[in-house]
């Protein structure tokens, strides 16, 4: 039996391997991220490399590695000489693929990305790097062996095609000044930071916002870099290549896409081509933040408002971070762009770290559609009704103006026909008179049903006033496709929401019935805008409700003509007490963006301050609370109170009074302190192998659960 050897200080000791043959002769250990390891396991490991996988092993390749009995995939990050470890070290079992994916930069981007969000950097990794496919390696890996002609120009920096000048800003940027400054410092290879609202276009394809993202890439090319531009959704990316389509730029005739939509054969051999150089302008979503791009000029990104942003699995980051971040972290220059402003952006900018290019106000007045609030002015005399009414008849005279030269649009926040029932007399909501719940109606011609139970009622009479005839409430597409159809006999009526969404529309006239979003393009603009229930956006079960509004009504009305019919907002209460709908006539979603980012910090609300949100069973996050008192003391808590039954996630099979939620906040300053202590409760319910429910997110976008 061998007796174990003691390390003496000064004293280098051969580490031996524990299987796996002799280790290879120049830096023979190797440090691997595993990605199976637990949070409380969260760091490199050292395994001994074996002399027959030397020349395979490189930092940024798969392997697999024993770990606990088991066999774990993980990357190698590095290689050394001599390990810190004082024991034998285990040896690598095999290389998976040769292709370093795992880059030092993209390893440090993770670094960073899970230390803001308390996560461990293995599950970073699993976000950013798209699944294997091995087919695909192999075919990559043969070329880049037979050094084919493609790969070969862009090894030497993909500078086939000819750098153009820095170009000029177009009509997209109309109304920023300082256009022309920013894409000039992005091409002279600088990292400036700006926050640009978007003019409206007013059906004016040359001013669509995709032409300044266009303008952007050119910039960077010119500098010799390259570009990430990130759009929301799949809609977003084929709208945006469409238009690089178009220019006259060589350089944008190499943009490739990067969505999880590609799928994954597709994905990865996109991030393989990215990868090695010979694509270095790249259109994507979420996933795409992490896209291996070569020289780094500019990272932008749409409309960070939208939820698809945020990644659903942990740690749960937000991609506006994760850019920044990379920005940061590799001297690119940072655009956040949008229809409005968020009011993580708006303090970014307060702050210094973006300058402010929201186009300017009267400019936009001047150059987009009139927005009317139906209600004001002269429309308080002429109808009386028009503040209550669903579709005053301000908006029935746009409407039918519009259709007269082209397409007119008309929002409508719900989806459905009739998502709830009133009593026509005491306007009480039609209960089920089965159980408690609400009754609903999905056509003018169907059958009365519960919305909880399913149960069909053939006579219903109101248990408050005993009075028998409904009337419609909470009307969505279906109602308002129902009531325009009637108002407007043989007009095309044509509806597109999430579950049935139209692309583009043409130039004849028609109305187009769609949901916050799934706004069909038209090549020619739309005659009309009517944004319906607006009071209906306004009270969304949202902690930025009136930003959320904004957006939403700023995105349809964006494309209206400016020789149109005009926009009308309907559905909302005199608007002198409601800063959106001031905000949204005015033009200035900056000024809401400034208001409403004063009053969080009054409040210390998020992103005035960080916090962390804790949902689960009430024990466990009242035993999280307490592990995180215990960490840190630079911290406020708040809770536990009770959560909604919607906010439970049905796995967890909780009733609603053994659930709960509670906030921890902390100013800025404090933040990574904050960060570390959420990763050390991960760390601690690991190690002792906690069971329950609980789930902790960092900086959350939204951080009340109803």
């Amino acid at each position: 039996m061998t007796e174990p050897l003691l390390p003496v200080p000064g004293l280098s000791v051969p580490q031996q391997p524990v299987g796996g043959g002799e280790p290879a002769e120049h830096l023979p250990v190797a440090r691997v991220l595993v990605a199976g390891a637990l949070p409380h396991l969260d760091r490199l490991f050292d395994y001994l490399v074996p002399a027959d996988l030397d020349e395979r092993a490189r930092p940024g390749v798969r392997v697999t590695v024993p770990m606990a009995g088991r066999t774990e995939e993980g990357w190698i990050t590095e290689r050394v000489e001599q390990s810190e470890h004082a024991g034998r070290l285990s040896s690598l079992r095999a290389v998976v693929s040769p292709v370093p994916v795992l880059t030092e930069r993209l390893h440090a981007l993770c670094r960073r990305v899970a230390a803001h969000y308390g996560g461990t950097v293995a599950d970073v990794v699993r976000l950013a790097l798209p699944a294997r496919h091995a087919s695909v390696e192999k075919a990559w890996l043969a070329e880049q062996q037979a050094g084919t002609e493609g790969v070969s120009d862009a090894r030497e920096g993909a500078g086939a095609l000819p750098a153009p000048a820095a170009p000029s800003p177009g009509p997209a940027w109309r109304g920023v000044a300082a256009a022309a400054a920013l894409l000039q410092r992005i091409s002279a290879g600088e990292a400036p930071g700006a926050a640009w609202v978007a003019a409206p276009s007013a059906g004016d394809p040359a001013a669509d916002w995709a032409h300044a993202f266009c303008d952007l890439a050119v910039a960077a090319h010119a500098g010799g870099r390259g570009a990430l531009l990130l759009v929301p959704d799949e809609r977003e990316v084929e709208h945006l290549l469409a238009v690089a389509a178009t220019r006259e730029e060589s350089c944008l005739g190499e943009v490739v896409r990067l969505t999880a939509a590609d799928g994954p054969r597709a994905r990865a051999a996109t991030w393989l081509r990215v990868l090695d150089g010979r694509h270095r302008i790249v259109v994507g979503t979420r996933s795409a933040a992490f896209a291996p791009v070569r020289d780094l000029g500019v990272v932008a990104w749409w409309d960070d408002a939208d939820d698809s942003w945020i990644e659903p699995r942990t740690p749960h980051p937000h991609t506006r971070q994760v850019a920044a971040l990379r920005a940061e972290l590799e001297g690119a220059a940072l655009v956040a762009a949008g229809p409005s402003r968020t009011l993580t952006v708006q303090q970014w900018v307060e702050q210094g770290r973006l300058v402010d290019l929201e186009a300017d106000p009267a400019t936009a007045r001047r150059l987009g559609a009139g927005r009317h609030v139906a209600g004001e002015g002269q429309d308080a005399e002429r109808d009386a009704g028009a503040h209550v009414a669903r579709i005053p008849s301000v908006a029935w005279q746009a409407a039918r103006r519009g259709l007269e030269t082209g397409p007119v649009l008309v929002q409508v926040p719900r989806t459905g026909f009739a998502r709830s029932l009133r009593c026509a007399e005491c306007r009480r909501e039609a209960g089920c008179p089965r159980c408690p719940g609400r009754l609903g109606q999905d056509g003018p011609e169907a059958s009365l049903a519960c919305r909880t139970c399913g149960e069909t009622v053939d006579r219903w009479e109101c248990t408050h006033c005993g009075g028998q005839r409904l009337r419609w409430g909470s009307p969505g597409t279906a109602r308002t496709v129902h009531d325009l159809g009637r108002a407007f006999p043989g007009v095309p009526v044509r509806q597109s929401t999430a579950a049935s969404p139209l692309h583009e529309v043409d130039a004849e006239p028609a109305l187009v019935i769609a949901t916050p979003g799934c706004e069909p393009r038209t090549p020619v603009g739309w005659a009309a805008v009517l944004l319906l229930d607006g009071a209906v956006s306004l009270e969304l079960p949202l902690t930025d409700a009136e930003g959320e509004a904004m957006r939403r009504w700023s995105s349809a009305a964006a494309d209206a003509r400016r020789d149109g019919a005009g926009v009308v907002l309907c559905g909302v209460p005199a608007h002198g007490g409601i800063p959106a709908v001031e905000a949204f006539v005015r033009h200035t979603p900056g000024w809401l963006a400034r208001q409403q980012l004063a009053e969080r910090r009054e409040t210390r609300l998020p992103p005035a301050v960080s916090m962390v949100h804790l949902l689960g069973h009430r024990h466990d996050v009242v035993g999280g609370l307490e592990e995180l008192a215990a960490a840190t003391t630079l911290h406020e808590v708040l809770g536990p109170v009770p959560v909604g039954v919607g906010a439970i996630p049905a796995r967890w099979g909780l009733e609603p009074e053994e659930a709960a939620q509670a906030w921890v906040r902390a100013p800025h300053a404090e933040h990574d302190e904050l960060a570390r202590a959420v990763h050390h409760l991960r760390a601690h319910r690991s190690a002792r192998r906690a069971g329950g429910h609980l789930l902790v997110t960092v900086d959350p976008d939204e951080w009340l659960a109803p």
